[in-house]
């Protein structure tokens, strides 16, 4: 299966690794991206296919892996390529954000499955979990069989994978601004050497 990845940056590339290593060949496209980007899909081994439209006419699934503000205009510049495969948001947003994303992405004439990354970049087996959600999702779960990326398959409603990891970043993020509370409450002149 071609998989195609948007963008390897230090996550994206773990992802697209870990896709590999199951035997599919993973694409990119290197037009409008930095020196580091390509350094890191050069030395992964990843196939350069220069623009996003090149990327989405070879590609069965599309990957998006970039920073959470960039979600809805990634999934525009795909659903103005009429793909029509497997778009795949992995990006911390919202279920709400998740649902204007396959809209886009639905207009185009792909199908989304929604995807929540937990833990750090996957270089390492049993610590990276990508949950995944709805109709499509067994299809982008056995794209990571054989990788360090965990999949696990949750309910077919687009949506639930974002919800599932916004309220755990919630939990860790919270708790983290909890604890310095508590810190600065108990010696205020902690405050600026902790948090």
């Amino acid at each position: 299966m071609n998989i195609g990845l948007l963008n390897p940056g230090a996550m994206g590339v773990s992802v697209g690794a870990s896709a590999k290593a199951g035997g599919h060949r993973v694409l990119w496209a290197s037009e409008g991206r930095g020196a580091a980007t390509r350094a890191r899909a050069v030395e992964h081994g990843l196939e350069d296919f220069g623009t996003v439209g090149e990327l989405c006419a070879a590609s069965d699934i599309i990957l998006s892996v970039c920073p959470p503000a960039a979600a809805e205009d990634v999934a525009h510049a795909v659903a103005a390529t009429s793909f029509n495969g497997v778009f795949v948001d992995s990006n911390a947003i919202s279920p709400a954000r998740m649902q204007r994303v396959r809209q886009i992405v639905e207009a185009g004439g792909a199908r989304a499955v929604d995807a929540g990354i937990i833990g750090p970049p996957a270089w390492k087996a049993g610590v990276t979990t990508i949950h995944l959600s709805g109709p499509e999702r067994e299809v982008v779960a056995g794209c990571f069989e054989k990788g360090l990326l965990d999949p696990l398959i949750m309910s077919d409603k687009v949506g639930e994978a974002s919800a599932l990891k916004m309220c755990y970043a919630a939990y860790t993020k919270g708790r983290t601004a909890l604890l310095c509370a508590i810190l600065a409450a108990a010696i205020p002149s902690t405050l600026k050497r902790v948090c």
